[in-house]
């Protein structure tokens, strides 16, 4: 996959990460750094959690080391359109 040009937002994605902590926004805020990157990173494991036959297709990038917080987006164009950030377990969730 390609890095980035820019970045997008969902409204839950900013309500999201407003109720991270501190350090996570820190590390989240890194994380999209690495999203606008050509090549993205290996280490940010990037992979496809859509279903099959729907369509945009999302991906979940890790935010943390320990892969407790990911994040995910979708690419339009261009552009990372992020939808969500927190634990691997919500995310997984709601992906």
């Amino acid at each position: 996959m390609r890095g980035a040009v820019s970045v997008s937002y969902f409204d839950s994605f900013e309500r999201d990460f407003s109720r991270l902590t501190p350090d996570i926004q820190k590390l989240a805020q890194d994380c999209i750094s690495d999203i606008l990157k050509d090549p993205m990173p290996g280490a940010r494991r990037a992979h496809n959690v859509t279903p099959r036959g729907q369509k945009p297709t999302i991906y979940t990038v890790d935010v943390t080391p320990n892969k407790a917080y990911k994040l995910s987006f979708h690419m339009e164009g261009g552009t990372a359109i992020l939808r969500r950030v927190g634990t691997h377990k919500a995310i997984d969730r709601q992906a």
